[in-house]
């Protein structure tokens, strides 16, 4: 049996006792060949080191966030803009994909299917 691998990710969380600086974290990434991260959360200095480093990047969103973003598409909107379109924009993040970090259930639905266009449309623009 052959497997091919077309890269090696890593999942970084913020939430620690004692959490390296996020330029640290990068070098790190990179050095051990680290081509893809997620992001449990959009930390600004988190992506903010990421910017220009060619990482792809995946952004969850937390789960204390998703009532509010599901009923609310000016919400939805905002974090976007702030936490994605931000950042690819101005510090050059290669942000692919964001994600829920809960299950989804039949609310945030609507949601995922609004944030995940917003963010293909906006990828194809960019492009």
């Amino acid at each position: 049996m052959v497997i091919t691998v077309n890269g090696i990710g890593a999942n970084w969380g913020t939430q620690c006792s004692h959490p390296l600086p996020p330029d640290v974290v990068v070098r790190m990434l990179r050095e051990n060949g680290i081509q893809k991260v997620k992001l449990f959360d959009a930390d600004y200095s988190t992506l903010n080191a990421l910017g220009k480093t060619g990482i792809e990047v995946m952004v969850g969103i937390p789960n204390d966030m998703l009532s509010t973003l599901a009923s609310s598409s000016k919400a939805a909107d905002k974090w976007v803009s702030e936490n994605v379109t931000e950042h690819v924009k101005k510090n050059k993040v290669n942000i692919r994909f964001t994600l829920f970090l809960s299950l989804l259930v039949s609310s945030y639905v609507v949601l995922f299917a609004y944030v995940l266009i917003f963010v293909l449309f906006w990828l194809g623009r960019r492009s």
